[in-house]
């Protein structure tokens, strides 16, 4: 079984040699300095490309953190705005609930008195 797989191994790697092989051959007939001026153009533009790209990341970065920035502000904002709000509905809720409860005991005293009143009136017209 292990032979078997030794045979596509052994195979391959034959191939590769051939094919570097002649890709060897293949560079050898262009002539160094045309190579060396096409190596040579093509680091320029790919330079070129990664200058643009690094200052295209440093505008992204820029506006990442400037985004952060006015997230954080607006989360601020919010929470305030949140806290201000309670604040007030508890101020409110508390005074109407005073009023109310002033409202409450005014009108048990005015039930009071016309309990009283209506016994007294009662009592004049006799039985």
């Amino acid at each position: 079984m292990r032979k078997s797989a030794r045979k596509p191994v052994i195979l391959a790697v034959g191939v590769a040699l051939i094919m570097a092989a002649a890709g060897c051959q293949e560079e050898q007939k262009i002539p160094n300095d045309k190579k060396s001026r096409f190596v040579a153009a093509e680091n320029i533009e790919l330079r070129k490309q990664l200058q643009q790209r690094e200052k295209e990341i440093e505008n992204q970065k820029q506006l990442l953190a400037q985004c952060e920035q006015d997230k954080k502000l607006l989360q601020e904002k919010s929470t305030k705005y949140a806290e201000d709000l309670i604040r007030i509905a508890l101020t409110t809720i508390g005074t109407q609930t005073k009023k109310l409860r002033q409202d409450n005991e005014s009108l048990k005293m005015q039930i009071e008195k016309l309990k009283a009143e209506l016994d007294e009136a009662r009592k004049q017209a006799g039985p």
